[in-house]
């Protein structure tokens, strides 16, 4: 079982491993926590790819 102190941690590892994913995808630098993946210019395809990248 996981704690919350634990989970605190882990999210912002989490974040930035996704934002290095999104900037990757999406050719666009410095994706910060409340980033929107549509407005940066992602579509629904770019979307559905990620997903099974990320493994879910």
């Amino acid at each position: 079982m996981t704690t919350i102190a634990e989970s605190r941690i882990a999210a912002p590892r989490v974040e930035k491993i996704l934002a290095a994913i999104w900037e990757q995808a999406l050719s666009v630098s410095n994706i910060g926590p409340d980033a929107n993946f549509f407005d940066l210019g992602g579509t629904p395809g770019m979307a559905a790819q990620l997903s099974q990248k990320i493994g879910t």
